[in-house]
């Protein structure tokens, strides 16, 4: 619908105008309905949190769910790995419809690159400490417009830095029908660099002058391995099962070396001595295995860490310092080793009032201030 503009130069005394009627507007076209319509915006700000109306915006149907979140002022991504980030902080809680879902969470956001973003309807940002969230962090909500279409996500990282610290992670997600279902292997490896610390003093006392140095060393290495698969279902619109099992490796060595030494200015014998700790633990798999449903978690675990340590000791007594490290006199050192068991079964309970609470990705059970646990606690420690 628009209009054009014409004008029309009309001389009253001009025989053959009578009156104005004789002057007639240009053809135009008949219009039979015409609508009108307010502009509603997009981002409504409440007291207690924000809201994004998807369904308003023209772009939903040509960008992926994770495009949307950026339309929010103050959403980002985080370039290590692609999470979000509202005002400076993680999001580490994601809700679809207000209830826990395997597929998009706080700690598996990457789906969203691949599903179109007009499959929700509404974007909630919880505010911390409001009566919808009573934790210190940022919420979101998504209400759907539809289900969540079937399919299979997968995400490789690989992170390394100067510090000889590497990390990956493979990650496998998928949707089919009611179930959900996900499989996690993470490793990591940290060599860190050797911290070293070197002091150097003299004494005068008569004729036993010397001069006495000081210096230490540490450093320490870590590998570590981490396997996650996880099942979800609705068995009902307000019952659903979560399945949950995981082992991690990991095995650590610490050294720490201590030197001391005199050093005589006179021709008295020079004494050495080298203290050096290892510290090696490792840790058998640790296994976990737990299910929930409707509120209700039964809980395995079973944990087996064998400690290491050695100590070694090197005291030297030589004449002067081109000899050091020549003549080894004592040798002393001391080995120890340690085994520890734990096997635990327990059954916990819980009842929530509230549409959002803290969430556990590793229990699957949203914990809320009023919870009742320990019904059952039986364990073994060897």
């Amino acid at each position: 619908m628009g209009f054009s503009e014409d004008s029309l130069y009309i001389n009253a005394a001009e025989p053959g105008i009578s009156k104005l009627s004789d002057i007639h507007l240009s053809e135009g076209q008949l219009l039979t309905e015409v609508k009108v319509v307010a502009n509603r915006s997009l981002i409504i700000q409440e007291v207690d949190k924000l809201i994004y109306d998807v369904s308003l915006d023209p772009d939903a149907r040509k960008m992926k769910m994770s495009e949307i979140m950026l339309k929010i002022p103050h959403m980002q991504h985080k370039i290590e790995d692609g999470k979000l980030r509202y005002l400076d902080e993680n999001i580490s809680t994601i809700y679809i419809n207000g209830e826990r879902n395997d597929l998009i969470s706080g700690s598996r956001q990457y789906p969203m690159n691949f599903i179109r973003g007009d499959v929700m309807s509404k974007i909630e940002i919880i505010m911390p400490n409001t009566g919808e969230n009573k934790t210190d962090k940022y919420i979101i909500n998504i209400k759907l417009a539809r289900e969540i279409p079937n399919g299979v996500a997968f995400q490789n990282i690989f992170n390394a830095n100067t510090r000889n610290r590497y990390r990956g992670s493979s990650d496998i997600a998928s949707k089919t029908g009611n179930l959900y279902y996900y499989l996690n292997y993470g490793i990591s490896y940290e060599d860190s660099p050797k911290v070293r610390a070197f002091t150097e003093k003299e004494n005068k006392q008569n004729l036993q002058n010397y001069i006495q140095k000081d210096s230490s060393s540490s450093w320490n290495n870590n590998l570590a391995h981490n396997i996650i698969l996880g099942l979800g279902t609705n068995i009902a619109k307000k019952h659903k099962i979560y399945v949950n099992l995981s082992a991690q490796k990991s095995e650590n060595e610490s050294n720490y070396q201590l030197s001391s030494g005199k050093y005589y200015i006179t021709q008295q014998p020079t004494q050495y001595s080298n203290n050096r700790t290892i510290s090696t633990v490792k840790g058998i798999p640790r296994l976990n295995a737990n299910v929930s449903y409707s509120g209700l978690g039964l809980f395995l675990e079973y944990v087996s860490t064998n400690t290491s340590r050695k100590n070694l000791v090197e005291v030297n007594n030589i004449k002067n310092e081109e000899l050091l490290n020549s003549n080894i006199n004592t040798i002393s050192g001391s080995t120890s080793k340690k085994l520890n068991d734990n096997l635990r079964l327990f059954v916990s309970a819980l009842y929530s009032t509230r549409a959002y609470s803290q969430n556990s990705e590793l229990t699957g059970l949203d914990y809320n201030s009023d919870i009742i646990d320990a019904l059952l606690n039986i364990q073994y420690n060897k």
